[in-house]
């Protein structure tokens, strides 16, 4: 909430600064808001998001963050309604702007005097039912606790899961001890049920009674015990211990959750369906559009809002769903958890939830005023899709629909909306009026049709832009605060220059761009992220490597053909970004692995397309310090000999793909086996985890990369064959045969 207030505090000292020309009769009564809420924020910060206090305090806590809203609502509309007069304007306009801003200003006077009475108010009630609590507060930069992803993988790739498996194994097979019940706790989702399914696997068969029984939250006992009995096939009796109440296990986690400064982050992880993937990225500019990010002296506020991610990895209150070498950049929140933050959600007036008409019906008088809407997906069953203006939807600030609803189109009227999310591949969305939300800030729609107007001119706030649309207006690159772009299959606009502040550009076709706008990119020097669609091997030329040199805060860079295109000209780089952490080039063909990507120690992720490579080419990625996934495509090896990974080589490296796709290759004698040219050497490759290699049946004589043995950290080979037949299970075979010197033989898997 304090957030809230800070936000507040920002713009008012905006209007007493830059803005303090047009408040003219007014200063001290903004002065007087700002030393006010000043004070509110501090005792805020004091109580923090928890749970357990006095009624009064509670009762202060709303009408402070009802009170806020409400001031920013009135900023914002007097910055939107008070005009300039232009200079060159006639007598009778300049005449009627002068009584129209004349206007605007009695009613913002009128609107912060009684502001002014409510905050003199609020105050007065705090301190007649003043009651002390507090709350310590950190803002350190986190990062994901490497070990919580492995937590929740499932069991076929959980690593770290080997040591407490042997573990129980051990308790529950040692005669001596004789224990009857080993007990494995922790929140919910943190692998638990993986843990004890893996020890039921593994020693199951020592015992001659036996059953494996998944409880849910609230379980059918007489169908559970019947299930139980029919799995030990023992109809004599049974006997259960009592089952936890999920109100208990809620309880506890709502002790837990509301003593955490980062619960009010979790808040707008209820606005997801359920077992529903969130992108990280999607959920930090979620939450800076929403201003629940505080920024920091030095700091960027999107790192910051990352750190807040990381600490609820950490805590365990969101499950890490894919990681992507280290990095999680999904996450699940677990149904009880989940069931926490909605109750959390409803009790604080956060959210309010939609699946009916009887729900919409319901929210129409709501006071105080609804601030956020989840649409479910069931929310299509309205019969009336109309809403009138004088509702209590009226102050709307962020809408999400995963679902069809006849009332998005009407809610579009809430000119306070900063956040629009909808995803439902199955409807048409109407966004022809969407100039009139003044204050958007974040604006994401994936629909199978999306009507848009012919200009976006009146999204001056915009700064998140995702559209399922191949057809954007060409005056998006006049938005002053874009950060964000992202399209699927559209040309680039013309003028992409102007847009300085952009920091991600996704999804473009350069298809008919001219070398002005080419050249144009390289302005870009905000850009961290750049995805471009090639259609044609004309579109990578000078130009564009020109315009990439320039681009020195760039971090990700990727490049995408559906087939294969050959194109060098990216191999002329000479003065590449050096903070890149992630380059693809998908079907994108070079002729020899790029000199200048050695030069990348900030480089993690790396997909290749080569025509040649050696064992030198090789040993120019393998001393990157930091890549730690490799994807390579080779698509000619007969005269290449073989490529050898040296001694030391690929510190970091986890991840290796490789793909074989010479199809002019033919296998003629063991020489020509496509595994005998890739060879590993003593303390290659000393983090590899996974391994995956795949090729054309006809080029695999039998053999396997030599040195594979000593691969030390392997767990997982994947080996895929096109138009595989029976040779995957002699190819199984033949790789068991080569690693029986590797000392983890027993528990590599393999696919």
């Amino acid at each position: 909430m304090s957030e809230i207030v800070n936000n507040l505090l920002g713009k008012l000292a905006d209007l007493l600064g830059d803005e303090c020309q047009k408040l003219k009769g007014v200063e001290h009564h903004v002065q007087f808001l700002e030393d006010e809420l000043s004070a509110m924020k501090a005792r805020l910060e004091e109580l923090g998001p928890r749970d357990e206090l006095d009624p009064s305090t509670k009762d202060w806590q709303g009408h402070v963050s009802d009170m806020a809203h409400n001031m920013e609502d009135c900023i914002d509309d007097f910055i939107l309604n008070l005009r300039s007069v232009n200079a060159n304007a006639g007598f009778i306009e300049k005449v009627t702007q002068f009584l129209k801003n004349l206007w605007v200003r009695y009613q913002f006077t009128s609107q912060i005097q009684e502001l002014k009475d409510r905050a003199i108010e609020t105050n007065h009630r705090r301190k007649r039912y003043k009651r002390d609590d507090s709350s310590n507060s950190s803002s350190d930069l986190v990062a994901v606790d490497p070990w919580m992803p492995a937590l929740y993988r499932e069991a076929a790739c959980l690593v770290g899961i080997d040591a407490p498996r042997e573990e129980l194994v051990r308790w529950l097979t040692d005669s001596e001890q004789e224990l009857k019940v080993v007990s494995i706790v922790g929140f919910g989702g943190l692998g638990k049920t993986t843990l004890a399914k893996q020890v039921y696997d593994k020693i199951g068969g020592q015992f001659n009674c036996k059953a494996f029984v998944s409880v849910s939250q609230r379980p059918n006992m007489a169908r559970l015990l019947t299930g139980l009995q029919s799995k030990l096939k023992r109809t004599e009796h049974c006997c259960t211990q009592e089952v936890q109440e999920v109100q208990d296990i809620i309880s506890k986690l709502r002790e837990h959750l509301t003593h955490e400064r980062y619960f009010k982050y979790c808040l707008r992880l209820g606005m997801h369906p359920e077992d529903y993937e969130i992108m990280r990225d999607d959920l930090v500019r979620q939450w800076i559009a929403e201003g629940l990010v505080r920024s920091l002296p030095g700091l960027d506020l999107e790192d910051v809002a990352r750190s807040y991610f990381n600490e609820l990895i950490n805590r365990s209150l969101i499950q890490p769903e894919r990681t992507v070498a280290g990095d999680v950049i999904s996450c699940k929140v677990h149904d009880v958890i989940r069931d926490v933050i909605i109750s959390k959600c409803q009790e604080e007036n956060f959210m309010s939830m939609v699946y009916n008409s009887e729900d919409m019906a319901r929210l129409h008088e709501c006071k105080p005023k609804v601030r956020r809407l989840f649409f479910c997906s069931s929310s299509n069953d309205a019969t009336n899709g109309t809403i009138s203006r004088a509702t209590g939807l009226s102050k709307v600030r962020s809408i999400v629909s995963f679902g069809g609803s006849k009332y998005l189109n009407s809610l579009l009227f809430s000119k306070y909306l900063r956040v629009l999310l909808i995803e439902n591949w199955g409807i048409t969305v109407d966004l022809s009026d969407i100039n009139r939300l003044f204050h958007l800030r974040y604006l994401k729609v994936t629909a199978g049709n999306i009507k848009l107007p012919s200009e976006l001119k009146g999204l001056v706030h915009l700064e998140t832009l995702e559209l399922t649309s191949d057809s954007i207006p060409s005056d998006v690159v006049q938005l002053p605060r874009l950060s964000h772009l992202t399209a699927l299959c559209h040309r680039l606009p013309e003028g992409i220059g102007n847009l300085k502040l952009l920091r991600t550009l996704n999804g473009f076709q350069l298809t008919g761009c001219s070398s002005e706008d080419i050249k144009g990119l390289g302005e870009l020097t905000n850009l961290r992220e750049l995805f471009f669609v090639i259609e044609d091997t004309t579109e990578i030329d000078d130009a564009l490597v020109s315009s990439i040199e320039k681009l020195r805060k760039l971090r990700h860079l990727r490049f995408s053909h559906n087939w294969y295109l050959d194109n060098d000209s990216l191999s002329s780089l000479s003065n590449p970004p050096l903070l890149i952490e992630t380059l693809r080039m998908k079907g994108i063909i070079t002729f020899r692995i790029p000199r200048w990507i050695g030069d990348l120690h900030c480089l993690h992720h790396l997909e290749l397309y080569v025509r040649q490579t050696s064992t030198d080419d090789i040993g120019l990625l393998g001393e990157l310090p930091s890549l730690m996934e490799f994807k390579l495509c080779l698509l000619h090896f007969a005269a290449n000999g073989a490529i050898i990974v040296r001694t030391g080589l690929f510190p970091a490296l986890e991840y290796f793909q490789t793909y074989f796709q010479d199809e002019d290759h033919e296998l003629h004698s063991a020489q020509d086996d496509v595994m005998a040219h890739l060879c590993f050497e003593v303390g290659s490759m000393p983090k590899l985890q996974r391994l995956e290699l795949h090729l054309w049946e006809g080029h695999w004589g039998g053999a396997t990369p030599v040195g594979i043995e000593h691969v030390l950290a392997l767990q997982q080979i994947k080996l895929g064959f096109a138009y595989c037949g029976e040779v995957d299970r002699r190819a199984e075979s033949a790789f068991r045969d080569a690693l029986q010197a590797h000392p983890n033989r027993h528990s590599i898997r393999f696919n």
